[in-house]
């Protein structure tokens, strides 16, 4: 007599089937669990113990019960600082008490900063790339995320007050990202390059693939929105113009100070470029290939300066990113677009801000707020002060004002290049007539002259970087918002007539532009 089988489910315990799959998964995921929580018991303890160290520093220095934070106010007169002395331009030394019973792990201190009222960690970006006031700043200036756009301040503005002249207001903790050293750039040896290439290279040792390393022969820099994308399109387009690089690396405005900090990263952007110029020469062995840096921040970012530890005390940076490449290339071709200020500061608010009801509303309350911080600061500090060290609330606004003082950001570049290095382009003129700035250009490269067909070729192409589809729908500016920022960049468009002649004083194009209206 047969009996029916019985068929048990594949994973029964009462199955050797069964239990043979148990043990499978127990010994491949027991082993990776064990290796994890090693790792990660590991990882907290060095953190843990870089943190005690620094806390045991930082007793050593100062009063444990005290916190001890400088904060230099300047009326562009520099003296020592004093304690208790009046607001009257002077520096002001500041003490702010502290706690230190709850030890923070060093990457939690790195990624927030100390409310010292309540002794509560706030999360806070480095980046200051980053737009938009975020929660945690709402919650530094009391502001609550229903109250931030119904609050009104004396000029009307919904966004909450500055408080960059606040003696309680205490300042942010700024340090490096853990285990990352700074490379000072102005000490750098200065580089022997090679008289056979056009573009400045060096020769390094063990690397027999590749024995030499270079950096940018030119410096594409501007403002977000103004043409620098579509311009460098076109100008890796010519045969001795290297395309084998990212456009825009940032580096010396902004990744030194954070994954980037050596110079060898810096070199690591242009590696494909230089395996380029090293291919190509001509009959007689000299390489005429260049490459060039397309990074628009290199001309307005100074920001990241007050984590240097040597400008502890100071209101204004010694040195800017126009210092730094004189410093390790003292040849370097300088090419800095514009655009009218105005235009460029709605589209770049267009062009990266996010959500549904961004428009001319939101716009112009944003303004309305940036103007009340900037002249807010203005009235007790130098304009230099005020855009190298903005108001935190600025930085992360989505309209970003400061970016339009080109007069300010191109003595930078004046004040360390010659002039015959440096060309300075309009936007409007560019847009107009491609051809003919492109061939400027390339004669300021002293590369060789295109044929008319290959220039043409080039200009025709299509445009990089336009105006996003969904954003083209959006109205223009209101009329009083355009009337605010015009009487704002009013005194400093008429400074940028004087440095780079009246062609550029957009003030002129704003009074041709009102006339038409009328």
């Amino acid at each position: 007599m047969t009996g029916k089988r019985v068929v048990y489910p594949r994973c029964c315990f009462n199955q050797r089937r069964g239990r043979r799959h148990i043990v499978m998964v127990l010994f491949s995921v027991v082993p990776l669990l064990l290796v994890y929580f090693t790792f990660y018991k590991y990882h907290v303890g060095v953190l843990k113990s870089d943190f005690l160290i620094q806390m045991k520093e930082n007793k050593n220095q100062v009063n444990p019960n005290f916190r001890s934070e400088e904060i230099v106010r300047n009326r562009g007169v520099s003296s020592k600082s004093t304690k208790g002395s009046e607001d009257n331009g002077q520096d002001l030394e500041i003490h702010y008490k502290t706690s230190t019973k709850n030890l923070i792990p060093l990457n939690k201190l790195l990624a927030y900063k100390i409310d010292h009222k309540t002794d509560k960690w706030q999360n806070i970006s480095l980046n200051s790339g980053v737009t938009g006031v975020s929660n945690e700043y709402n919650k530094a200036f009391n502001v609550t995320l229903n109250e931030n756009r119904n609050i009104a301040n004396k000029n009307g503005s919904k966004f909450p007050k500055s408080r960059r002249n606040n003696r309680n207001q205490p300042a942010p903790i700024k340090l490096f990202p853990r285990n990352i050293k700074h490379v000072d750039l102005m000490k750098m040896e200065p580089f022997t390059f090679l008289e056979e290439y056009r573009n400045p290279c060096y020769a390094v040792e063990n690397d027999r693939l590749l024995p030499l390393r270079c950096i940018p022969y030119f410096y594409l820099i501007g403002a977000p929105k103004s043409g620098t994308t579509d311009l460098f399109s076109r100008l890796i387009k010519h045969k001795e113009i290297s395309e084998n690089v990212i456009k825009e690396p940032q580096w010396l405005a902004k990744r030194r100070f954070s994954s980037n900090p050596n110079w060898a990263s810096y070199e690591k952007y242009f590696i494909a470029a230089t395996s380029d110029i090293y291919a190509k020469k001509d009959p007689d062995g000299f390489h005429p290939v260049i490459v060039g840096d397309g990074s628009p921040s290199t001309m307005w970012v100074n920001d990241y300066w007050t984590f240097l530890p040597e400008y502890k005390n100071l209101t204004e940076p010694l040195y800017t990113n126009a210092d730094y490449i004189h410093h390790f290339n003292p040849d370097a071709k300088i090419i800095a677009i514009v655009r009218n200020p105005i235009d460029r500061l709605y589209s770049d608010y267009l062009y990266f801000t996010s959500g549904k009801d961004k428009g001319p509303d939101r716009f112009h309350e944003g303004v309305k707020f940036v103007l009340n911080t900037t002249r807010s600061c203005l009235e007790r500090n130098t304009l230099r002060h005020c855009l190298y060290k903005p108001d935190v609330t600025v930085t992360k606004s989505e309209v970003r004002l400061r970016i339009g003082v080109y007069h300010l950001h191109l003595k930078e570049y004046f004040r360390v290049f010659p002039k015959q290095q440096i060309l300075v382009i309009k936007m409007e003129d560019y847009s107009k007539h491609t051809s003919e700035h492109l061939s400027k250009i390339f004669d300021f490269l002293n590369v060789a002259r295109l044929p008319i067909e290959d220039l043409q070729e080039i200009s025709n192409a299509a445009k990089k970087n336009t105006r996003k589809k969904g954003d083209i729908k959006i109205r223009d500016m209101f009329p009083e918002t355009r009337k605010l920022l015009r009487e704002f960049h009013k005194s400093h468009n008429n400074k940028l007539g004087r440095l780079l002649g009246q062609h550029f004083n957009y003030n002129n194009d704003e009074q041709d532009l009102l006339t038409k209206n009328v």
